[in-house]
């Protein structure tokens, strides 16, 4: 019982999001990146989820960048590239 309840309290820990941001040169935070991580009882098959607080591609088709991968270096990078290669286009 008192695993179980380990096992429970760790998968809740797992997944509590952090928060990753990218900087103009002058400082101005330009995106705010959340990562969660998703953890299921095999604990070695985890999965990162990274997603931006602003849309890009405004202007055409306006989406969130996202990406996913298996180490939360994988999913960040995902999520930075598609930030790079789709114009921000504020309003």
């Amino acid at each position: 019982m008192i695993r179980a309840a380990l096992v429970n309290f760790q998968l809740t820990v797992d997944s509590i999001p952090g928060m990753v941001h990218t900087m103009k040169p002058n400082g101005e935070v330009e995106f705010v990146i959340t990562v969660k991580e998703f953890a299921v009882r095999n604990r070695l098959h985890m999965q990162f989820y990274a997603q931006a607080d602003k849309e890009v591609n405004q202007k055409t088709a306006a989406f969130l960048p996202f990406g996913w991968g298996d180490t939360l270096l994988k999913a960040l990078a995902e999520c930075m590239r598609t930030i790079r290669e789709h114009p921000y286009e504020p309003e």
